[in-house]
């Protein structure tokens, strides 16, 4: 995998505060960014995929002949504010 160098602004105590923090675990203040920058895409890829599958299921739901029996026999369901709190 290629890689691209990033330069950001960043305040100097931060940076110090940083290093020192990348240094007692054994790390570096670069890969602890990159691994930030890894998990905050990934968790984002993360929630497209679980909506995709969530449409996927809700859409097989649909498609069950049970479930749409049983929607016939249940009928609309209205819902209350009060319902919500219970």
């Amino acid at each position: 995998m290629s890689q691209t160098n990033l330069t950001i602004p960043i305040d100097d105590g931060v940076l110090k505060r940083a290093r020192i923090k990348a240094l007692r675990l054994g790390t570096s203040v670069a890969a602890e960014a990159a691994r930030h920058l890894e998990d905050w895409v990934g968790a984002e890829a993360d929630n497209g995929q679980i909506v995709e599958e969530l449409i996927r299921f809700s859409d097989e739901l649909a498609a069950d002949p049970d479930v749409q029996a049983a929607a016939e026999l249940r009928g609309p369901t209205r819902w209350t504010r009060e319902d919500a709190y219970d």
